[in-house]
């Protein structure tokens, strides 16, 4: 595990400047350092990786600023729904990732539940009956139970999302 280095939050990289969440690199540092702190003190720790379900189907209907636009909603729910002490950020174009401190993945998945409640009765395009609803899903990992490396964990999350994904429109799959 690296050092801890404190984050530098002028600096343009620790957030993604279109939704206003973390970014993926600032997400990396704060799971390294928790990850670092979880393990020392025998504390849980949980991700969630959320990814929505044919978004490019939904830039292809409604353009690509409606699908800024859906991001930017996205991203607010996240952050509303969720404790103050939890990491919200933009993993990659279509996917954000979540770091939840000292959360056993069964309080995860409790969370994840009302992200998708959240998410689900939220109306996202109110001037357009060609798309109906967001389609997302969700993947979980935890250490202990996962692993305590941050690459191992990762992979495990990115695993567990693709298997929701593959069973459909808001599915929570815990990593196995």
């Amino acid at each position: 595990m690296k050092k801890y280095r404190r984050p530098r939050f002028d600096d343009g990289v620790w957030f993604d400047p279109l939704t206003g969440v973390f970014s993926k690199k600032y997400f990396e540092h704060q799971l390294d350092k928790e990850l670092q702190r979880a393990v020392r003190y025998n504390h849980p720790l949980s991700i969630l990786l959320l990814g929505t379900i044919d978004f490019q189907k939904v830039i292809d209907e409604c353009g690509n600023r409606e699908g800024d636009r859906i991001l930017k909603e996205l991203s607010h729910i996240l952050r509303e729904t969720l404790r103050i002490v939890d990491v919200v950020a933009r993993f990659s174009e279509n996917e954000f990732v979540i770091l939840l401190p000292e959360t056993k993945k069964a309080q995860a998945a409790l969370s994840a539940k009302r992200i998708l409640k959240n998410i689900r009765s939220y109306d996202f395009f109110k001037n357009d009956l060609q798309v109906k609803e967001l389609s997302v899903s969700i993947g979980i990992a935890g250490f202990p139970e996962d692993s305590g490396k941050l690459e191992e964990l990762i992979k495990k999350l990115t695993s567990a999302l693709a298997r929701a994904k593959k069973q459909g429109s808001f599915k929570v799959i815990l990593c196995k």
